[in-house]
């Protein structure tokens, strides 16, 4: 089982800072470090706190090596510090802050830093057990149930084909059809198949397929209301809501987990599935058969999931493994963790080879 997440390039120019490096005697640490560390000089004024203030020099044990400042605030260095400084030169120092410990040990390779892990880097260094992916691996077999239901329900609906169906197809209640409507491609939901857990009790809230059930059923009485409001002759589309770009299975998830939540859909393993967090997905944990688009990896931002793991890469569509690593994008206001659950671990339940986790480098 594979781990996604960003390892930010420390050649990268979105990392590193120009700053200006001292050479000063030991014996005079003590005062300039004390003058450095007040006042317009101070790192953490400029964003740089997790950078060490000094190291010391490979083959002289009487001198350091001082970050100064950066090169735009040299000239706020006070006379009574210069005359302590034998030199002075201009290097590139990382700007941020090492979020993991890998990150941590390339950029204190440019320059030393302090390193604060957070909670979820903390439980990152522990790996994963083999109780952990045995456990992917049972919902992942579930999963795939899911995905052959929606496939069957292709089959029975006469659009098998996984890249979508025509606008308007099947929809016309006429008998007519307009060609140049009809022939209009619109993608379809790709691989479908998920389900989500609630992780206190690792009961399974909701499938997509049981998501997309409720749906239709919902739509379908919809449309039945419509017809006797309005008085109109045009049926319930089943084939087009079926293949709706929009119907993903990350998108049934979250339709299925808010129905749940109100009590309108049963929740596959009982009512104490039901999450305690009344907020969409706040918590919960996603399997899906294939990784998700960009529209559907938004949705789970959104949807402020715990932990999504998927079966399938999409090398064409994805957006938390192929492409973009949106999960991790520390532009966002929330962050989950994603796990790639190779077809190897899934088939052979698990050897007793350790899980490895992939850094994927940011682009």
């Amino acid at each position: 089982m594979i781990e996604i997440f960003h390892l930010r390039d420390s050649q990268s120019e979105d990392c590193l800072i120009s700053a200006e490096v001292g050479i000063i005697s030991k014996k005079n640490a003590s005062k300039v470090l004390e003058g450095l560390c007040h006042g317009s000089l101070s790192l953490q004024r400029y964003g740089l706190g997790h950078l060490k203030r000094a190291r010391r020099v490979d083959g002289d044990e009487s001198i350091l090596e001082v970050v100064l400042c950066p090169t735009n605030a040299i000239d706020l260095i006070p006379d009574e510090l210069t005359s302590l400084i034998s030199s002075r030169r201009t290097q590139m120092v990382v700007r941020v802050e090492p979020l993991t410990k890998l990150e941590h040990e390339q950029f204190s390779e440019i320059w030393p830093c302090y390193f604060r892990p957070s909670e979820q880097e903390r439980i990152r260094e522990k790996g994963c057990n083999e109780e952990d992916i045995s456990r992917a691996v049972r919902y992942m077999s579930l999963v795939a149930i899911d995905e052959a239901l929606f496939i069957q329900e292709d089959n029975d609906l006469g659009i098998g084909s996984r890249s979508g169906i025509g606008v308007g197809s099947g929809s016309s209640s006429s008998g007519s059809s307009s060609g140049a409507v009809d022939s209009i491609p619109v993608p379809g939901p790709g691989t479908r198949g998920g389900l989500v857990v609630n992780p206190s009790n690792g009961k399974v809230i909701c499938t997509s397929f049981s998501a997309y059930q409720h749906l239709l059923k919902s739509s379908s009485s919809t449309a039945t209301t419509s017809r006797s409001i309005s008085s109109s002759n045009r049926g319930f589309d089943r084939a087009a809501l079926a293949r709706s770009p929009v119907h993903t299975a990350v998108m049934l998830l979250a339709y299925g987990v808010a129905e749940a939540g109100l009590g309108n859909l049963q929740c596959t393993d009982g009512p104490e599935a039901r999450p305690h967090d009344p907020y969409l997905c706040t918590g919960l944990e996603v399997f899906l058969a294939q990784e998700p688009d960009l529209m559907s990896s938004m949705a789970l931002v959104h949807s402020r999931v715990k932990t999504v793991i998927f079966r399938d890469l999409d090398a064409h569509n994805g957006a938390l493994a192929s492409h973009y690593l949106l999960h991790d994008l520390r532009t966002l206001n929330h962050r989950f963790r994603v796990f790639h659950l190779t077809v190897t671990a899934t088939s052979a339940n698990l050897n007793s080879n350790p899980p490895t986790i992939e850094q994927t480098i940011e682009q």
